[in-house]
């Protein structure tokens, strides 16, 4: 299963991303060790694609993070490969997460691969004022606050 998840709006992407691995601890992998982290800035394919074959350690999948690996712009032979990876793993019994900070190019192949409705693809767009309001409004509320009117 593969989620990308992106858009002007970090925040609610952020806390999709923390939502995934809430989760993914309680259900699947309370200890976190079955939780691989990968940054755009320093991506190595080769780690990605040996952590991305195996399976869970003492559980029965990985959860494998990637942030903002499309910002920092892969090259292409990266972006080619992982690709072609991305492609073979989507049957896989792992659960890996694209997170992107804003918007990425849309032109890329890995940015089309990323972006296939076979994948769980959620762009975060920038809230407008009534929708913000009523999202302050109900994060207010979860947080058992009180916002008085003027």
């Amino acid at each position: 299963m593969i989620f990308f998840l992106s858009g002007e709006d970090s925040y609610s992407a952020q806390e999709k991303l923390k939502q995934i691995k809430k989760k993914f601890q309680k259900e699947i992998d309370p200890s976190g060790i079955n939780i691989s982290f990968f940054s755009g800035e320093n991506f190595d394919l080769e780690k990605f694609n040996s952590t991305s074959s195996q399976g869970g350690f003492l559980a029965k999948r990985r959860l494998i993070i990637v942030k903002n690996l499309l910002t920092n712009k892969p090259g292409k032979e990266t972006a080619d490969s992982l690709s072609s990876l991305l492609k073979k793993i989507q049957s896989s019994e792992n659960i890996f997460v694209f997170y992107e900070a804003g918007l990425p190019d849309k032109r890329t192949s890995l940015f089309k691969t990323l972006n296939d409705k076979k994948n769980l693809v959620q762009e975060f767009k920038p809230l407008d004022n009534f929708k913000l309001k009523k999202w302050i409004t109900d994060y207010i509320k979860e947080k058992s606050g009180l916002i008085k009117p003027d």
